[in-house]
């Protein structure tokens, strides 16, 4: 049996390929993602995106098999994520914390892909180590509160009166070396993250994650304004079953659960 070669694709942010089988037409959207400088989000294992937020994308395209992710091998900074959302060069990006600003340019899909805990990572020797609560954190103005450029965390500390930051960096691991250095005291990012670098790091012996929780920030699939209201329809849909089936829950806990969880005192 001769098989029929498909005509050569040209990806644009939003193109549709057509799929031959048996004679029926299937439209596939085809939607333009990268990858963000953050394990466990986002790495390279074997010259292949993996990740957390790679899976939730690879279980949305399973759920709905017209819609197609590419531009994962490309990572880019978190400032980049959002400008290129809001021009509309990216048309997707998977775990994108919302914050007043980016709900302005960018649309986050209902439901959330997870919902996890802001945490504070400190040095274990340091009089930091010993605070017990964010209420009691917060009132250290003498100390430095480090956070990462373009993540809502610059926000949120911005709006606590007193405090100093430094957000002059858009790395994780540029911010856990100045906390090693102590040239900076409180590192603030998402529980998952701070406790996936340190294990990777293998600087448990160093940093400390303390149990306290500071806020729950939800993650969603973020999409530019400019994707059609159809393929937002079918992604909601598609978000939704997964939720509801619990693979969300499970994808989360597949690349969350080895980390180190501090116990509290």
């Amino acid at each position: 049996m001769n098989k029929k070669s498909l005509p050569k694709l040209v990806l644009s942010p939003i193109a549709v390929l057509f799929l031959f089988w048996n004679h029926d037409v299937l439209a596939v959207t085809i939607l333009q993602t990268v990858s963000q400088e953050a394990y466990p989000k986002y790495y390279m294992e074997k010259g292949v995106p993996s990740g957390l937020c790679p899976a939730f994308l690879r279980a949305i395209e399973e759920m709905e098999p017209t819609i197609k992710f590419v531009g994962m091998e490309k990572f880019i900074p978190t400032k980049r994520i959002h400008s290129s959302l809001k021009d509309g060069t990216l048309d997707a990006f998977a775990c994108f914390a919302p914050t007043e600003e980016r709900k302005k340019y960018i649309d986050f899909i209902e439901p959330p892909l997870f919902v996890n805990d802001v945490q504070a990572a400190v040095l274990k020797d340091s009089p930091a180590a010993r605070v017990t609560s964010w209420d009691q954190m917060k009132t250290q103005n003498q100390w430095i509160f480090l956070a990462t450029l373009g993540t809502p965390h610059v926000n949120f500390l911005e709006n606590i009166p007193g405090i100093k930051i430094d957000a002059q960096s858009g790395d994780n691991i540029n911010n856990l070396e100045k906390l090693k250095a102590s040239r900076g005291d409180v590192f603030i990012h998402f529980g998952y993250i701070l406790k996936g670098i340190v294990q990777k790091e293998q600087i448990t012996d160093k940093i400390v994650i303390l149990p306290f929780n500071i806020r729950k920030e939800k993650q969603y699939l973020a999409l530019s304004k400019k994707v059609s209201a159809e393929t937002k329809k079918k992604l909601e849909n598609a978000i939704y079953r997964l939720d509801k089936k619990g693979e969300l829950k499970k994808i989360f806990d597949k690349y969350t659960s080895n980390y180190l969880t501090e116990k509290k005192p």
